[in-house]
């Protein structure tokens, strides 16, 4: 993660704030690959044609945000037989021989919020939320 300094990409879109209250244990949704810089569930007609999915998580949380993840790539598990589409949402199983990894954003400062980057429709992602809540940004935009 990295603290955010200034603004924002120009070219980011909102997608969607996440708010669970301190205490409530949130449900946690299973891993999974974007299909579109928002939160739909289904493609864009009109995203470009060999485009990926840029994420970008900012915890606006005094409790950190963790995020779970695969270490390996949509071409990964294709290679392994795995049928993902790249047009509707679909949970993924984790392969046995894979572990499951925790990326945690800080919480945040008085003087700057942190921010996590990733390509959402190539790295298995699911937010994860303990009894700390959260309060979390989210924005993305298409990149060549």
């Amino acid at each position: 993660a990295e603290a955010i300094k200034s603004h924002l990409d120009d070219d980011l879109t909102f997608g969607f704030i996440r708010y669970f209250p301190e205490g409530h244990e949130a449900r946690n949704g299973p891993l999974h690959l974007d299909v579109h810089k928002l939160n739909a569930i289904e493609s864009e007609s009109d995203r470009p044609q060999g485009s990926h999915i840029q994420r970008v998580l900012i915890n606006l949380s005094t409790h950190p945000r963790k995020l779970k993840y695969l270490p390996c790539s949509r071409s990964d598990l294709e290679e392994r037989g795995y049928d993902i589409p790249r047009d509707r949402y679909q949970p993924i199983d984790p392969p046995d021989d894979i572990e499951v990894q925790i990326k945690e954003i800080p919480s945040i400062e008085a003087d700057h919020a942190w921010k996590l980057t990733f390509l959402g429709d190539d790295v298995p992602h699911a937010g994860y939320t303990d009894n700390g809540g959260q309060l979390l940004a989210c924005f993305g935009k298409y990149v060549v």
